[in-house]
């Protein structure tokens, strides 16, 4: 059906602004895309900026994907795709990881092994019959470093034009060959879990002297075998796409996912962090790009920290995605013109053409502004997927109507509530365990209320009702800390505060002179020890109409 010119419309139930997912939305995405600057950062191969980082929702893969669309020369790699999960089958990894060896230079030696395995297969997808590495060695005749890292690429040539999965499996059994042959058999096959014995309860696994020999053994191994290569690789390839003037991008998406267990993962993750920094300041016509949530990036952090190591070095490689309000408000204006352009009229049509510019005065007696744009963006955590969201459902609420009106934005709201309320235990649940009961303990509270004002049942509820889950994690820790008084009632309530207000449930004013703080707006962190008994919660309006807040503040009674 071909669009009117006289730009009368009226929408259907099943139109839409777009989809979450930046794979499903490749529609809007094309024509609707708005950089906020980040775009020419990330394709700037001199900037540092290299590591995607925010919320979920924030538009992390969709700005990969426009880096994508800006350069010919795009290399993808998909962790899932990498067979890591093998690392997790391999016994002798398991074992030298519960003897304590670190192993991160053999995870930073995975990552650039398949780095490699990348960039040669882009850059000579034929192979050339194998020549090219004789052609590389001639080239780096008089540079030992460059030539040791040919000949060990070399050494997995017949892989390269398969797969990597293949590669990445192949290497793993290499390097479990070459530990396993410094042992004696019987230490080997316990190590491998080849002999019977490898069945037994840890402790009772192996030997003194066979701990301490793997222990010798393992911790050569991950020197010794390593070192040359983690330096030379990025020498080698900065002089090929040098050679070849190309400048090339590694675009690594998904690692969000459950590709490996967790405490690999994390692992691996502090690895490729490392490798980013590492080639990005090393290979002058090469830029490493991945995409990494807020709360991941934390959680690696948290769990991967090393004596002596800065989380300042590593820093200076997040690009942060965030929004403001005028940004946002060009992303719902484009789509809404995309949507009725494709489908209805050739007039422009934006966000003010549909929304009303005053919704009156309404019920919300906590300053709530009286515009539409303000309404919506309030109840967002300043994300583009939350504003699509919530003008999707004014559109399902407005059937056979081309403008909206107050009711239609509350008809929207009370689904847009519990579709966010799930969304932040979608989103926060795999690091806290049981986050949804924390988040329920806000149900049907005034949407402002000072710390001290909830009575010490709700407190002592809120931890039976966690350690009834009997759910493992940070939060059953807490729950159980406090039931069995190892931390008082001031510093347990604090420190759910600080969970609730991280995870972007509640806001928090510390002191009567400072304004409230949303660790969505500016990524201002609060600890508990800097929240005072008397603080003053707000409960993020997306929340109010699902857990049935009080719209009367109770420091105002």
């Amino acid at each position: 059906m071909a669009a009117k010119k006289s730009g009368v419309f009226k929408f259907q139930k099943h139109d839409s602004i777009g989809f979450p997912a930046a794979e499903q939305d490749s529609r809007f995405l094309k024509d609707c895309f708005v950089d906020t600057g980040d775009l020419s950062v990330l394709l700037d191969v001199g900037s540092p900026k290299a590591v995607i980082r925010g919320r979920t929702g924030a538009g992390k893969s969709a700005l990969l994907s426009k880096v994508r669309e800006s350069s010919r020369d795009v290399i993808t790699i998909v962790p899932d795709q990498l067979a890591f999960n093998y690392i997790t089958s391999a016994s002798f990894i398991t074992e030298l990881e519960r003897l304590d060896i670190n192993l991160t230079p053999f995870y930073k030696h995975l990552w650039r092994h398949v780095i490699a395995i990348e960039v040669f297969r882009h850059i000579f997808p034929d192979g050339e019959d194998g020549n090219i590495f004789n052609r590389l060695l001639d080239v780096f005749r008089k540079k030992p470093k460059e030539k040791k890292a040919i000949e060990y690429l070399r050494k997995y040539s017949d892989q390269y034009w398969l797969n990597v999965q293949s590669a990445t499996k192949e290497i793993i059994r290499h390097n479990e060959k070459e530990i396993t042959g410094s042992l004696d058999t019987g230490t080997a096959g316990k190590l491998t879990g080849s002999l019977p014995s490898a069945s037994a309860g840890f402790s009772a696994r192996y030997s003194t002297t066979e701990k301490s020999d793997i222990k010798k053994v393992g911790s050569e191994w991950v020197s010794r075998s390593q070192t040359a290569l983690l330096s030379a690789l990025p020498s080698l390839l900065n002089q090929i796409l040098q050679d070849e003037d190309r400048t090339l991008y590694i675009a690594i998406d998904g690692l969000d996912e459950s590709w490996v267990e967790d405490h690999i993962r994390y692992k691996l993750l502090r690895a490729l962090i490392g490798n980013v920094r590492d080639y990005n300041h090393g290979v002058t016509n090469l830029k490493l790009l991945m995409v990494l949530r807020q709360d991941l990036w934390n959680t690696v952090f948290r769990e991967t920290q090393e004596k002596g190591q800065q989380a300042e070095k590593t820093g200076s490689l997040a690009l942060d995605v965030t929004w403001d309000k005028a940004n946002l408000l060009k992303v719902m204006d484009l789509r809404i013109e995309t949507l009725v352009k494709d489908q209805y009229t050739t007039a422009t049509i934006g966000f003010s053409d549909i929304f009303p510019a005053s919704l009156g005065g309404g019920r919300e007696s906590n300053k709530s502004t009286n515009s539409a744009i303000d309404y919506i963006l309030e109840r967002t955590w300043l994300r583009p997927r939350d504003a699509i969201e919530f003008v999707n459902l004014c559109i399902q609420n407005a059937e056979g109507k081309s403008v909206f009106n107050r009711t239609i934005l509350q008809a929207a709201e009370r689904q847009y509530s519990e579709s966010r309320f799930q969304s932040l235990i979608d989103e926060w649940g795999e690091m806290y365990p049981g986050i949804r009961e924390f988040i329920e303990f806000l149900r049907n509270r005034p949407w402002h209320f000072r710390l001290d004002s909830v009575p010490q049942q709700d407190w002592d509820n809120l931890a039976l009702t966690c350690l009834c889950k009997e759910e493992s994690g940070v939060l059953n820790e807490l729950c159980s800390s406090f039931n069995e008084s190892k931390i008082s009632g001031p510093d347990y309530r604090k420190a759910v505060c600080e969970l609730l207000y991280t995870i972007g449930a509640i806001g928090l004013k510390t002191e009567s002179h400072l304004e409230s703080h949303w660790y969505h707006v500016n990524n201002h962190s609060i600890t508990k020890e800097e929240i005072p008994d008397n603080a003053e919660v707000y409960v993020h309006k997306a929340l109010h109409r699902y857990l049935g807040c009080d719209q009367r503040s109770s420091t105002s009674r």
